[in-house]
């Protein structure tokens, strides 16, 4: 179990580095989707 203290979540900023994780998936998603739309693949 982790404790988690205000400072720890003040200092990780954990739901931003999240949020940002997720858009570079997404784009990532959308790019491979593209290069299968496209025929590059």
């Amino acid at each position: 179990m982790i404790k988690v203290t205000d400072k720890h979540v003040h200092d990780s900023k954990p739901l931003p580095r999240m949020v940002d994780n997720i858009i570079k998936l997404y784009n990532v998603t959308v790019a491979i989707g593209k290069l299968f739309c496209d025929g590059a693949i």
